[in-house]
């Protein structure tokens, strides 16, 4: 088959009422940052991932993207053998107020650390400013690939769940190279 030189990922994030539902492919990556802790809600679809979940052992070069493995096991092709398992493929949490919630590339986070998402997620910054300020922190780093940031703050629960986030526009936020 040879080498895969290009593919797609996604993470898609619904809010409804006060919980936050996501489904999730590839090696984009969705994060949950509450209290000034970040967490990573999705797991990058890799060969050494599929590894760990089937009990089998990893190997140095298994960090690559699989997008062989995806196609034929996680719901993009025909296989009759798809698996999309709860909470690592497809989740839902629970949201509190000021909980920050991040969709990203990983043009983002192969050159940006979890500790430096944390930081400017923990800030008291707008979601665009905080958006700005993690893909300048790729493009500094020199990332080399797409870098996309999507950032929402969830305002109050209750009644009706209130969000900010720049929802037009939200191509200011992503380079590509």
């Amino acid at each position: 088959a040879g080498p895969v030189r290009m593919g797609t990922t996604l993470s898609a994030a619904w809010f409804l009422d006060d919980k936050l539902a996501w489904v999730h492919v590839g090696d984009s990556r969705i994060y949950l940052c509450r209290d000034s802790s970040l967490q990573q809600l999705t797991r990058d679809h890799n060969r050494n991932e599929f590894a760990a979940r089937d009990g089998r052992t990893t190997s140095p070069e298994g960090w690559n993207l699989c997008q062989s493995f995806i196609y034929g096991s996680r719901g993009l092709g025909d296989n009759s053998m798809i698996r999309l398992e709860a909470g690592l493929d497809a989740g839902m949490v629970e949201l509190r107020k000021n909980d920050v919630v991040l969709l990203c590339s990983d043009g983002l986070t192969g050159t940006v650390s979890d500790s430096v998402l944390e930081a400017v997620l923990s800030q008291d910054l707008d979601c665009e400013s905080a958006a700005d300020a993690l893909v300048s922190s790729a493009i500094e780093r020199g990332s080399k690939d797409n870098i996309t940031a999507i950032v929402i703050r969830v305002g109050s629960l209750g009644d009706g769940l209130q969000v900010e986030g720049s929802f037009e526009g939200v191509e200011e936020k992503t380079v590509m190279f």
